[in-house]
């Protein structure tokens, strides 16, 4: 389903992709750490701890979006807080993230579609993923997945300094494109509307919010991406 707020402008330059959720299944990623770490750790963890995880972890996130919070705080008392809230405060939080996190930056599980997009897109465009994460463990993992030689550059905030959605990591990614394209002649694609839309918004870019969880349309309009998706094979229909 293709829903369109926004013309596409009538030129575009170049593209920012992000990666996790959009590119690389964070969920199947997510689930093989899990598993890696309980083997390696030999925890036995209640059938809800997963899904106290995946919530826990989005709160987080959100908060290092927000500047709230460091990803190295996050990665220091990510367990821990999982561990505390079901009431598991005897587990050793940090040797569970060295396992799990030590496993989550070596997998990669393409989206499907992911290769057809990115071979479309770099036929038209200078293409370049954008994220929030570590530059060598995103670079590795695309690599892993076999996408890595589509990209002219990967934007990381653990380079550049600043994290999604802030106008300091886009302006970072602006300074390092030559040719530098105008943020009018550039689209970014993402699957969180506070990470990517919310920026790409605020920064003039051309947003495509690439919704494959199906979630509601955001209530602020400022929030509104251009143009939205639930497939990575409408990607080329609206660019």
């Amino acid at each position: 389903m293709i829903v369109r707020n926004r013309r596409r402008p009538r030129r575009i330059r170049a593209v920012l992709i992000d990666i996790d959720d959009t590119l690389l299944d964070f969920g199947s990623s997510s689930v093989d750490a899990y598993d890696y770490a309980l083997e390696q750790t030999g925890y036995e963890l209640p059938p809800d701890a997963f899904q106290t995880f995946r919530r826990i972890n989005v709160g987080l996130w959100e908060a290092v979006e927000k500047g709230e919070m460091t990803k190295a705080e996050l990665h220091a008392t990510r367990w821990n807080t999982i561990f505390a809230a079901l009431g598991l405060n005897e587990l050793d939080g940090k040797r569970f993230e060295d396992a799990f996190y030590g496993r989550l930056s070596v997998t990669a599980f393409p989206i499907e579609g992911a290769k057809e997009t990115l071979a479309y897109l770099a036929s038209k465009y200078r293409l370049y993923a954008a994220s929030n994460a570590s530059h060598d463990q995103q670079q590795a993992r695309l690599r892993k997945a076999g996408l890595d030689g589509f990209f002219t550059d990967i934007f990381v905030s653990g380079t550049l300094g600043a994290n999604k959605p802030t106008k300091a990591f886009f302006d970072a990614c602006f300074g390092r494109m030559d040719p530098r394209p105008l943020p009018k002649e550039t689209a970014l694609i993402g699957d969180s509307i506070s990470a990517d839309v919310s920026g790409g918004n605020a920064y003039g870019l051309y947003t495509v919010w690439y919704n494959h969880n199906r979630l509601p349309d955001p209530a602020d309009p400022a929030l509104a991406p251009s143009v939205k998706v639930d497939s990575l094979f409408d990607i080329p229909k609206v660019l």
